[in-house]
């Protein structure tokens, strides 16, 4: 029975310090250096609202995509 529960228990991530990881973000830093960064965000917005409207709206889940460039 204790194996049963042990298999549905949350398994518990093994940390690895940020130093012994650079290979996650070799790209990343890759982009900022050539200047051509472009990450995806999630951004909650509301519809604008008319100020006589007596009813709130709804929260609307949209995509923005960001492009940075130097010049």
């Amino acid at each position: 029975m204790n194996k049963l529960r042990q298999s549905f228990r949350r398994k518990k991530d093994i940390y690895v310090p940020e130093s012994s990881r650079p290979h996650q973000w070799q790209t990343d830093e890759e982009a900022v250096r050539s200047g051509r960064c472009s990450f995806a965000v999630k951004v909650t917005t509301t519809p604008s609202t008319n100020m006589q409207s007596v009813r709130a709206q709804p929260a609307v889940w949209t995509t923005h995509t960001h492009t940075h460039t130097h010049t």
